[in-house]
């Protein structure tokens, strides 16, 4: 009998290791699709960025050609 329990319950150990390396894929993957997503909303914010300083350069010109044509 506990040849038998101990044969049953190493068979379930790596059939269960098994199904935890595959879970560690999808897992991995996800993580993986997370950090893509995150390096892509941050590529955006700084094109938004540089697009708010151009934004503010024209406004000063804009302001000193007005001062001037005064």
């Amino acid at each position: 009998m506990d040849g038998k329990v101990a044969s049953t319950a190493s068979g379930s150990c790596a059939s269960n290791r098994r199904i935890a390396t595959l879970g560690d894929l999808q897992q991995q993957q996800q993580q993986q699709q997370q950090q893509q997503q995150q390096q892509q909303q941050q590529q955006q914010q700084q094109q938004q960025q540089q697009h708010q300083q151009q934004q503010q350069h024209q406004r000063q010109q804009s302001g000193t050609s007005e001062k001037r044509s005064i």
